[in-house]
């Protein structure tokens, strides 16, 4: 079925707007990030082209090229090969590179064509430079980073719906978790369950499902360790409905809760909550992260917390801002992020909840207010 109905004007408008404010005409990626960003779905061996008009395109290999015109929203797609067949929209070139450049030189001419070089690998941009020459490939980054930042309408809905669905897998795996499982068990199986009973498209490498001590593991891969009686257990899940994410994660007790633990689960909610509070738009993200921090160091847990407060979240898990002491990013409505302290004391345990919020004018909006943050034990 056809994607055009799906077409996120809002998105590429803004888009375009920030290319024509940094000076070029057109904006040009091979990374799938950007592809999936600007024509609506991946397409493999392609680059994806829009200029300062909101125009997009895709070229691809012939072998996608049925496929993008199916399940993309762009106004024109190309197809290369080095088989000389006739058809509209079909490019006779012996590679992808000598495809882009015939497709930019019969479209648009010598036009001034922006790329984020955070987003491409140096031979592709060394590539463009051979072929369009240096002077016309600008990095502009920092422009469309920006409006990337700031999702539209439709972004905001598939958000949400995975936002729900990592939910969904949380409220799973705590309903299976007991002492006859391990760690790995529970992940496997919550893995399963939301792909093919939840409805996400993807999880993230690897769902963190950390017990005991290796709870002190901010990142912990999940292992053969069986849960006992007295673990804290971090669940943090991230899962993806088309191509957006959610990234969740709560902290859960077995059996029995010890009064250090309950203290840091404690210290930890009330760091959380108070970041809750005080985010909104026009507030920068650095001084989120050191309102949060400012609790946990009240309570004398600072030196165990050793990441940053949080991470915008959109078509990547990770995408700017970053609620860290070095991001001056001013924050603004519709930035979606993430809000995550944690303690985590080595032969003890580790305590992290995470929220996934939309930032709004006078406060945010809790995407995730549906999973519980209340100490809970099973």
């Amino acid at each position: 079925m056809s994607k055009k109905k799906d077409k996120d004007y809002e998105r590429l408008q803004r888009f375009s707007t920030a290319i024509e404010q940094a000076g070029v005409d057109i904006f040009i990626s091979s990374n799938e990030v950007y592809i999936r960003y600007l024509a609506g779905n991946p397409v493999d061996y392609a680059y994806v082209i829009i200029d300062k008009n909101g125009n997009t395109y895709v070229l691809c290999s012939l072998l996608e090229f049925e496929r993008a015109r199916e399940i993309t929203w762009v106004d024109g797609v190309y197809g290369y090969t080095n088989v000389r067949i006739s058809g509209d929209n079909i490019i006779f070139a012996e590679s992808g590179y000598e495809a882009l450049k015939k497709f930019i030189t019969e479209i648009f001419g010598e036009v001034k064509i922006g790329v984020d070089y955070n987003y491409e690998n140096y031979p592709f941009i060394d590539k463009l430079y051979n072929i369009f020459h240096k002077e016309r490939i600008i990095d502009v980054h920092k422009y469309v980073i920006k409006e990337r930042m700031i999702k539209s309408s439709h972004e905001l809905e598939l958000i949400s719906r995975a936002v729900d669905i990592t939910i969904n897998g949380i409220n799973y795996a705590i309903n299976n978790i007991n002492e006859n499982v391990s760690e790995r068990d529970i992940y496997l199986d919550s893995e399963y369950y939301l792909k093919r009973k939840a409805g996400a498209e993807k999880v993230f490498d690897f769902l963190i499902v950390a017990s005991g001590p290796n709870s002190a593991y901010p990142h912990h891969r999940p292992s053969s360790r069986k849960f006992k009686r007295g673990d804290a257990v971090i669940l943090d899940f991230v899962s993806s409905f088309k191509g957006y994410y959610g990234d969740l994660t709560r902290t859960l007790f077995i059996g029995h809760v010890s009064a250090e633990l309950k203290k840091i689960y404690e210290v930890v909610k009330e760091a959380l909550e108070t970041g809750l509070d005080r985010i909104s738009s026009g507030v920068y993200a650095k001084d989120i992260d050191a309102i949060v921090r400012k609790v946990i160091d009240k309570y004398g847990y600072g030196k165990y917390f050793m990441h940053s407060t949080g991470h915008g979240i959109g078509i990547e898990v990770h995408e700017p801002p970053r609620l860290s002491s070095l991001d001056n990013t001013m924050l603004q409505e519709n930035m979606v992020v993430t809000i995550e302290p944690g303690i985590y004391i080595p032969n003890l345990g580790g305590v992290r909840i995470e929220e996934d919020i939309v930032i709004t004018k006078s406060g945010c909006m809790i995407l995730s207010e549906k999973l519980t943050r209340d100490l809970t034990v099973l």
